[in-house]
This record gives C-alpha cells, sequence and structure tokens, in this order.
C-alpha cells in the first residue's frame, strides 16, 4: 500500500493489522507495530491496547497484560469496559478467580465507567468455574435488578456451571424455563443438557432433545454426537454408539481424536486400520466387502484377506473405522 504511493494506512488500517498479529500470538510484532504507529504521529487507541491484553492472555503472559492495563491512563486514554471486560476474563480464565473479583469492585468503586451485561456474564461463567453456583444464582437476580435482561450467554453460561458442579436438577429446570424467558436455547445449551442426560443414561432423553433441536431449526452439531458417542463408550455400550455414529456420518460430522481413539486391546485391528489409511480405494463397495470380512475372520469363521481389495481409490473416514472397530472388538469378545 505505502510502496505504490496512492494512499497510506491510516489509524484504522494499523488498529486492523494490529488485532490480527495479536490474535495470531506474535505479540512481539504486536509491539513493535504498536510503536510503529506512534513513530508515525497516530495516538493509539482504546482499541488497540484491547487487542494487545487479548493477546497478551492468550499467550498466559498475565505480567505484561497487567502492565499494559497500568499504562492505559499514562497514555491519557479511559479505560473503558471493553478493557475492563477483557483483564477480569483474563484473570478468571488464568485461574486468577480473586483478583479478577477485585478488579471488578474497582470498576464499580472508579465509577469511570460501569458493568455492562457482558460484564455480569464474565462475572457470572467467573462464579461457576469456581464453584460457586449459589453465588451466581443471586447474581442472576441481580443482573434483572440492574435492568439489564440475561441473554442466552447469560442462561448458557449459569447451565453450564450448574451441570458442572453436579446440579444437573436445577439446570434442567433453568432450561425448561428458557422459552418463557423470550430465550431460545442454542446448539451449545442443548449439547450441555445432552450430556446432562447422558451422565445419567437417559438416552431416550437425549433422542427426544436431538428430535427437538431439529424441529427448531438448532440442528445437533459435531460436538453433540462426540458427547454422546463418548459417553455411551464410557458406558460399554457400543451398539448404540454405532448408530448415533451412523447418524453422525450421514450428517457429514466427523469424529473427535477423543471419540475415535482405539480402545484397549486391539492391536492387530489397529495394524490393519493404519495400513487401510494409507491406501486409496475407490467405492462404498469396498467398505462392505472389508466390513464383512472383518467381522467374519474375527468370529472364527473365514479368513480375513483384506489386501484383496487394496487396489482402488478412497479413503475410509474416522466414522467408517470406528464402526468397522465395534463390529471386530464385540465379535471378538
Amino acid at each position: 500500500m505505502e510502496d505504490q504511493q496512492m494512499c497510506f494506512p491510516d489509524l484504522h488500517t494499523y488498529t486492523i493489522l494490529l488485532d490480527v498479529l495479536c490474535s495470531n500470538g506474535e505479540m512481539d510484532k504486536a509491539v513493535s507495530l504498536l510503536r510503529l504507529i506512534e513513530d508515525k504521529g497516530f495516538t493509539p487507541n482504546i482499541v488497540s491496547y484491547n487487542s494487545l491484553l487479548n493477546g497478551y492472555f492468550k499467550k498466559g503472559s498475565m505480567y505484561e497484560a497487567w502492565l499494559l492495563f497500568l499504562e492505559i491512563p499514562n497514555k491519557g486514554l479511559v479505560r473503558d469496559n471493553r478493557i475492563y471486560n477483557t483483564m477480569i476474563h483474563g484473570l478468571f480464565s488464568a485461574n486468577k478467580f480473586g483478583e479478577g473479583l477485585k478488579l471488578f469492585q474497582n470498576m464499580k468503586d472508579q465509577q469511570m465507567c460501569f458493568p455492562d451485561l457482558r460484564t455480569y456474564n464474565i462475572l457470572l461463567d467467573g462464579l461457576c468455574n469456581n464453584g460457586e453456583t449459589d453465588e451466581a444464582l443471586l447474581l442472576l437476580r441481580k443482573i434483572e435488578d440492574k435492568g439489564f435482561t440475561p441473554d442466552v450467554v447469560t442462561y448458557g453460561a449459569l447451565i453450564n456451571g450448574l451441570c458442572k458442579n453436579g446440579k444437573h436438577g436445577l439446570a434442567r429446570h433453568l432450561f425448561n424455563q428458557l422459552q418463557s424467558y423470550g430465550v431460545q436455547p442454542n446448539v451449545q445449551i442443548y449439547t450441555i443438557i445432552i450430556g446432562s442426560f447422558c451422565q445419567e443414561g437417559s438416552f431416550e432423553e437425549v433422542k427426544r432433545l436431538l428430535l427437538e433441536m431439529e424441529d427448531r431449526g438448532c440442528g445437533p452439531n459435531r460436538a453433540t454426537y462426540n458427547v454422546i458417542i463418548r459417553s455411551l463408550r464410557k458406558q460399554n455400550k457400543a451398539h448404540r454408539a454405532r448408530s448415533f455414529m451412523e447418524e453422525m456420518r450421514e450428517k457429514g460430522f466427523s469424529t473427535d481424536s477423543a471419540t475415535s481413539s482405539v480402545p484397549s486391546g486391539d492391536d492387530i485391528f489397529l495394524k490393519f486400520m493404519k495400513d487401510l489409511a494409507s491406501k486409496e480405494i475407490v467405492s462404498y463397495s469396498f467398505y462392505v466387502c472389508f466390513y464383512a470380512c472383518f467381522v467374519v475372520s474375527s468370529a472364527g469363521r473365514g479368513s480375513m484377506q483384506p489386501k484383496r481389495f487394496m487396489s482402488r481409490s478412497f479413503k475410509p473416514d474416522s466414522i467408517f473405522c470406528m464402526l468397522v472397530m465395534y463390529e471386530f472388538l464385540n465379535a471378538a469378545a
């Protein structure tokens, strides 16, 4: 842009570039750019400093974040809600709950800016992660008393916190009230509640919620299915897991590393699947042949000869591999 001498970067351009560097964790370059901005005669604004704070916290550089936070007034800038929200959230994420809480109180005492709904959402999430769900429930009422309307983020944080702390009944009750509060549950909230039912083995309720999600135009995503499948695997319900994996595959989702990890006691299977993954196979008929061949062989009723099918071109996805794995392990049991 500068070489063409047709137009020159303005403060907005530099601010965008600074944010990109911070998002990518390139903090040394970001600080150098900040100095360059000042050398060019621009005054970095509060947005620039907020990007730097985010970047430091993402890298775990809490000390540098504190120094930058303290430096802001010396630059003639006023710390606004965004700065306080970033600092409080960063401290909570770094397991510095006490320091984050003190900063929240300082924000109120300074009366230079006041907590907004995002501030309270961060605080509520922090309380839940710290195991203080009773305080979080009280805070929900305070949020309403202060004239804010709790949103899907507010309820999502609270429902997640209640489930994490073993208060599943209370979480489900709150979930069932969302419609009356004018809040439409999103896929994240549904996934949390589905995970709660999975833990106690209520898979009929899980199916009901999956149908409800589809009806409300909020279909399950990859994370939803992975939660269900992992839970079924832990409960040794391979057959039920297989049906969800087939459904997941039909929707075009893939498993995550925890879901598709290989159970113990199947070194022979793992060897064949690694061999298979490196080949190129062409049609779905290969899957059927290999699937049948493997099951018959593992049951002792035939001889497996997978290499005879290796001359074609396609790669089995992670869900197909898991389906074969379950059949192999079940037949061998």
